[in-house]
């Protein structure tokens, strides 16, 4: 059910997405993109929290985002720990989730991407409008 994988979709003839399930702690081989996460994330801080002082160093961000007193463990199949869900465009990082997968459900602790990801979920957000149903 839930695998350390990569799905890959094709967008257009050019580009590529793809959504990533790596395991954050402890740190599989996947991470080793780690200071690309840590750009988003310093990105993210300053768009959406106005963290212009640039203090988010990257021991809080590794504390904060990478270790957990979780321990890996697999059960029926099913991987358990601290995971990212990273989602990936053209080999870029443009999100990433923070979740973990217990036995009996996931938790999502945070989340964050770039501006541009930002401004497209905005963008769907004002264009969807409000949820209406049809009484007739």
């Amino acid at each position: 059910m839930f695998r350390t994988s990569a799905i890959i979709y094709v967008l257009k003839s050019s580009t590529f997405a793809s959504l990533m399930l790596v395991r954050s702690h402890p740190p599989s081989k996947s991470l080793k993109i780690l200071s690309w996460k840590y750009e988003v994330y310093k990105k993210y801080q300053m768009t959406v929290h106005k963290d212009q002082s640039l203090k988010s160093p990257f021991s809080q961000f590794k504390n904060f985002l990478i270790s957990s007193p979780l321990v890996e463990e697999t059960r029926h199949g099913v991987e358990l720990g601290s995971f990212h869900y990273q989602y990936i465009l053209d080999g870029k990082i443009f999100a990433v989730e923070v979740m973990d997968i217990l036995p009996q459900f996931i938790s999502s602790s945070t989340s964050f991407m770039t501006r541009h990801m930002i401004s497209l979920l905005w963008e769907l957000t004002v264009h969807s409008g409000p949820y209406t149903s049809s009484s007739s």
